[in-house]
């Protein structure tokens, strides 16, 4: 495979990751009513972060608290308030 054909494997796989996503804003901290500050309601009952290019690392919740966010991978073997409407989880 060369190298063009390889990123464009790479860039049709990550879309397909990022498809799954339901915006249901549970690993964002919605469901414990602190979430990032970052964290914006859409429509139909969505979430999308404003930041989200940028959205890996030190962030603060709405309160304050400091946190890290990481990609959903890192954390889907754990538990968090809202875990069972994430998709990802559902896989």
């Amino acid at each position: 495979m060369d190298e063009h054909n390889y990123y464009a494997l790479q860039k049709k796989q990550a879309e397909e990751w990022e498809a799954i996503c339901k915006n249901c804003g549970a690993c964002c901290g919605k469901a414990e009513g602190d979430p990032c500050e970052n964290l914006r309601a859409g429509k139909y009952g969505k979430f999308f972060c404003s930041d989200y290019a940028n959205r890996f690392g030190p962030h603060k919740t709405i309160n304050g608290r400091k946190f890290t966010c990481v990609p959903i991978r890192d954390i889907l073997n754990e538990f968090w308030p809202g875990d069972r409407r994430c998709a990802y989880k559902k896989m």
